[in-house]
C-alpha cells in the first residue's frame, strides 16, 4: 500500500537541500532568498541545508554528504516537507549512501523535485512506497510571485484534494530570469 505523508499545514516547515546540483551563479541564490521569502508569507517557515549554496562544478558537495544532509531534513520531526534546491546530474550517485539509513523507521515527509530529482522520487516511492512529488525545485518558489501551478502543488499536499493541473499560458523559449527579465 502507499504511504502518504502527513498533510502540510500553515506553519509546518519545509526543508531545502541539494540532493544534486547546488546555488551555483547570483541567480540561483536570488531565488533562493526570493523562495524562502515568498513561503514565508504565505505562511512556512524554511530551512536549508549547508550544501544549498554550494557549487562545485556540477554538484554541490560528495555524495556521502547529500546522502547525509537529506536524511537529516527526514530526521527532523518539524520538517514536513522537502524540496530539492536543483536538478543536476549526479543524484545517483547519493543513492547508495541513503540505502544505509532506515528511511522507513521514521515518519515520511513529502519530497518534491523534477529533473534529477525524479530519481530520487522513483527511489522513495518504489523502495518504500511513499509518495512523492514531482513537481517544480525550490528555485521555482523564488519568483517574485509564486507561479500559480506550483501554489496548487502547495494546496494539493495541504489538503488532499485533487488539484486540475493545468499548462502554464506561455512557455519560454529560452532561459529567463525571473527576478529580472532576459539574462
Amino acid at each position: 500500500f502507499m504511504i502518504y505523508p502527513a498533510f502540510l499545514k500553515k506553519g509546518d516547515m519545509i526543508g531545502i537541500t541539494a540532493t544534486s546540483s547546488g546555488a551555483r551563479n547570483e541567480i540561483d541564490i536570488m531565488e533562493i532568498e526570493n523562495g524562502k521569502k515568498n513561503l514565508k508569507e504565505i505562511g512556512y517557515s524554511v530551512i536549508e541545508t549547508d550544501n544549498v549554496r554550494k557549487a562545485d562544478k556540477l554538484v554541490s558537495s560528495s555524495a556521502e554528504e547529500r546522502a547525509k544532509e537529506f536524511y537529516e531534513l527526514w530526521c527532523l520531526d518539524e520538517v514536513k516537507h522537502i524540496i530539492a534546491s536543483a536538478g543536476g546530474e549526479f543524484l545517483m550517485d547519493m543513492l547508495p549512501y541513503l540505502n544505509q539509513y532506515r528511511l522507513e523507521e521514521k515518519n515520511p515527509k513529502w519530497v518534491q523535485g523534477y529533473s534529477d530529482t525524479s530519481l530520487l522520487n522513483f527511489y522513495l516511492t518504489t523502495k518504500y512506497n511513499i509518495a512523492t512529488v514531482h513537481a517544480t525545485n525550490f528555485g521555482g518558489y523564488g519568483r517574485k510571485e509564486i507561479h500559480p501551478a506550483f501554489l496548487r502543488t502547495l494546496e494539493m499536499i495541504s489538503n488532499g484534494k485533487e488539484k486540475l493541473q493545468e499548462s502554464f499560458e506561455l512557455y519560454e523559449s529560452e532561459h529567463i530570469n525571473w527576478q529580472e527579465g532576459k539574462e
